[in-house]
């Protein structure tokens, strides 16, 4: 039996209108696959109990390690910050810089990552490669 294995890819986040830009111009982040060993520190799992009795199994990522370990470079971000009048802008340009900061839309574009990174899914174009 094979399987096949690539440790690294780019990942095109649908947010924003960004999948009907150009190519060159869409936000891409590299994903950087976990390993066997290393998927078990990404998630976290507890049990709710809901005020009718009813019990529900909740999932949570660990943003830090996915976003520092797991998110390698990453193309077309920039933020615009504001400070009063001034307006600067910033580029991020790794998952380590994403990690650190803040702006607005950053938690959808994060539950997205975090929800790639951790789905062990081969897409049909992947498959022929």
């Amino acid at each position: 039996m094979k399987f096949v294995g690539k440790d690294k890819y780019w990942y095109a986040p649908k947010i924003n209108g960004n999948l009907e830009l150009p190519e060159d111009e869409q936000l891409q982040i590299e994903i950087i696959r976990p390993t066997a060993e290393n998927r078990d520190g990404l998630t976290t799992v507890s049990c709710v109990r809901r005020p009718d009795g009813s019990s529900e199994i909740v999932q949570h990522s660990n943003v830090k390690q996915i976003l520092r370990n797991h998110i390698g470079k990453i193309k077309n971000l920039t933020v615009v910050i504001k400070n009063g009048t001034e307006e600067k802008e910033v580029e991020i340009t790794s998952g380590e810089q994403l990690a650190a900061a803040s702006f607005y839309g950053s938690a959808t574009l994060v539950s997205l990552l975090c929800a790639e990174v951790l789905t062990d899914t081969l897409l049909e174009e992947e498959k022929k490669s």
